[in-house]
């Protein structure tokens, strides 16, 4: 009896509580559909903080430059681009994602600061734009334009007067989400080479404050190579077409044009639109 007794007691310590195996599966699917429901909102939420922490950064890198600004020239001018950028490049404050911001000047000359990550997806390259249009002109009007000027080696300036291909061209950027006036670019030419190729020159600089004959900083991408530089160009001359009247235009093609030899401009670093455009920043704004 009294052996019965101490098996029996035995026995119930040796049993041990656990899972069973349908119990852990159950337990391992509910944790992958509560996973699968909270990380892309967890995602969202760390984007947007992300995004808060990137605005904070540039409005004190902005409200820095500002003050910088006054400070340099006792309030009674402005900064060059390529000074503003070599400030923003020694600040504390640049986005922990995207890094150094780009700074630039909109169409009321104030300082525009932009995030490589998070804001506009073309920041200051017009080229992506442009070549996401020629492969996608979305009509059939803008696909007749760019066959057009691409084939026969014609041209399309921001200055044009009579300005019906500027416009159309103008339009399609915006319509793209691409604002000129927002990424501060003042002058431009998208320029046909034939067989659907094409130049295409931009430039923070405003074509009115240049004379004939002098030259300008201009960024410069050659769809043939896939390339870009940053150079400068000569300001030249165009008639409207049937009439007398001129208006200034960025020059045409290699005559006109000469890279910049200040920093070295590798053929690596014309592939990467980012280095470049750190070059052009760097710039001075032109030469007679």
């Amino acid at each position: 009896m009294a052996a019965r007794a101490r098996a029996k007691a035995n026995g119930g310590r040796g049993r041990q509580k656990g899972f069973t195996l349908v119990e852990v599966i159950v337990v391992l699917v509910i944790l992958a559909v509560l996973a699968a429901l909270l990380i892309p909102s967890m995602v969202g939420w760390i984007d947007k903080a992300h995004k808060r922490a990137c605005e904070a950064s540039k409005a004190s890198l902005a409200r820095d430059l500002q003050a910088e600004e006054i400070y340099q020239t006792e309030g009674g001018g402005k900064l060059t681009t390529s000074q503003l950028q070599e400030l923003a490049q020694a600040s504390e404050f640049y986005c922990k994602q995207g890094g150094v911001y780009h700074v630039l000047r909109n169409g009321a000359e104030e300082i525009q600061i932009v995030c490589p990550l998070h804001d506009s997806a073309y920041t200051f390259d017009m080229s992506e734009v442009i070549r996401d249009l020629v492969a996608n002109p979305g009509s059939e009007e803008l696909k007749a334009m760019f066959q057009s000027f691409t084939g026969a080696g014609k041209y399309i300036d921001s200055t044009s007067k009579q300005g019906t291909n500027r416009e159309k061209l103008e339009g399609a950027l915006k319509e793209a989400g691409f604002d000129l006036q927002t990424q501060g670019i003042q002058s431009w030419s998208f320029q046909g080479m034939g067989n659907g190729q094409f130049l295409l020159y931009w430039t923070t600089e405003d074509l009115v404050d240049y004379p004939v004959g002098s030259r300008v900083k201009v960024m410069r991408y050659n769809s043939l190579r896939d390339t870009y530089t940053a150079g400068y160009i000569t300001v030249r001359e165009a008639q409207l077409e049937g009439k007398g009247e001129y208006y200034p235009v960025l020059g045409r093609g290699d005559a006109s044009w000469s890279e910049f030899a200040g920093i070295p401009q590798s053929e690596a670093d014309k592939q990467q639109f980012d280095t470049i455009y750190q070059v052009f920043g760097q710039m001075p704004a032109g030469a007679n």
